[in-house]
């Protein structure tokens, strides 16, 4: 890990995997960790965070928060040689990707890139369209593909369509038959990545994740119910699913609302389905309870949960055995984003009613014990720490 003060420290290491450079650099740390990392082509996971960490309102501050631009990228991967360096994962955090070309990008050996993470850069567009271009020449076996993008750190005015979409169509449209894990998360977008685009990775997702929230008006952006029903009968592996759901009332029967059911319906009809995932909240509008409020109320919406929770289980034909409701998310400032509770975890128990009859309902339990005692690989999104805990690398790699 490469910060402020620490390129003294860059001299004798020997078998480094994992490459780390921070926010807070002296003036000689991006020389240092490009020399560094040309020393050790052993190197397989390369991250690369800078500017600032929180939302930016002022455009004088957007325009300097990124401290690291494509030419200082030029420095790092030019004239490497791609039978050498075999870099495995690449996370790219408040970069400057503008002007970005596939000329340093082919150093990278995308056949052996298996990880890449965009973290709120500039003009991410630019980069996935370099990388595209690359994969005429070499090509990509991503496994995993992360990027949130907030509309804070978008340089485009909202009346100027923004590019980045249709992009990240391409960009997945590119990528071999490979995809296992990819994770879309967008604010102050209004639409969703083309559901053609991803159901061509149908047979080889373990997990999807895809949330998209506007700028304006009402906060979701869905998929049509055609669109979503065609994804779901696309997933043929998927073990994990979670989206951002049409609106509903915590107390409504699902039946009651057509396109929340059509959409539980067809998820519930994906046959490897393990862990579904609610990112918005349902509202509780019919009682008036506030979730914030006093513990009963607070009690009482957990209840509904509860039951709606149970009518899904009822649909599902795949085992479902835990549903969240809710996404750990702080840093949007948007209206009805958890109500300030942390996601509420639901796992399938079984319950005997009078006269021996066994039912399957879901129960509230911890995000703990719904991962131990499913003994299911379970992937927790927290936009918290994806955006700001520079741990979270480290955690999901094991170190």
């Amino acid at each position: 890990m490469v910060g402020h003060g620490s390129t003294s420290l860059l001299n004798g290491f020997k078998n480094v995997d994992l490459l780390q450079i921070m926010p807070g650099m002296d003036e000689g740390t991006p020389q240092a960790a490009c020399e560094f990392f040309r020393a050790h082509p052993e190197i397989q996971h390369l991250v690369l965070r800078f500017g600032n960490m929180g939302p930016v309102h002022n455009a004088e501050r957007k325009q300097n928060a990124a401290q690291i631009r494509d030419g200082d990228l030029k420095s790092f991967f030019t004239g490497l040689n791609p039978s050498t360096f075999c870099l495995r994962t690449l996370n790219l955090s408040h970069v400057d990707l503008r002007g970005c070309h596939c000329g340093w990008i082919s150093a990278i050996s995308l056949d052996v890139l298996s990880d890449l993470t965009l973290l709120n850069c500039f003009h991410p567009q630019d980069f996935l369209k370099a990388v595209r271009n690359a994969t005429k020449k070499s090509p990509l076996h991503l496994e995993g593909f992360t990027l949130y993008q907030s509309q804070l750190w978008n340089p485009h005015p909202d009346t100027t369509p923004n590019p980045l979409m249709g992009e990240v169509n391409q960009f997945l449209r590119a990528i071999t038959k490979s995809l296992r894990d990819p994770s879309i998360c967008l604010r102050g977008f209004d639409e969703v990545p083309d559901a053609a685009c991803i159901a061509q990775h149908g047979k080889t997702l373990k997990y999807l994740f895809i949330d998209v929230r506007k700028q304006k008006g009402p906060d979701i952006t869905t998929y049509c119910i055609a669109e979503w029903l065609m994804l779901c009968r696309s997933l043929a592996k998927v073990r994990q699913v979670d989206v951002v759901y049409p609106s509903v009332e915590a107390d409504c029967r699902i039946r009651d609302h057509k396109e929340f059911h059509g959409y539980v319906r067809a998820t519930a009809n994906i046959p490897t389905l393990k862990f579904l995932g609610v990112n918005n909240w349902p509202f509780p509008m019919r009682m008036g309870l506030v979730p914030t409020g006093p513990r009963a109320t607070h009690t009482a919406y957990r209840h509904l949960l509860a039951g709606l929770a149970t009518d899904i289980l009822a649909l599902s034909k795949s085992g479902l055995v835990g549903i969240v409701f809710g996404l750990q998310e702080r840093i949007t400032g948007q209206r009805n984003h958890g109500y300030g509770l942390s996601p509420i975890h639901f796992g399938r128990s079984r319950v005997e009613l009078l006269g021996g009859e066994l039912k399957m309902k879901m129960e509230p339990v911890n995000g703990w014990t719904l991962d131990k005692h499913t003994d299911l690989e379970r992937k927790v999104f927290d936009i918290d720490g994806l955006v700001h805990d520079v741990g979270l690398f480290e955690a999901e790699h094991g170190r």
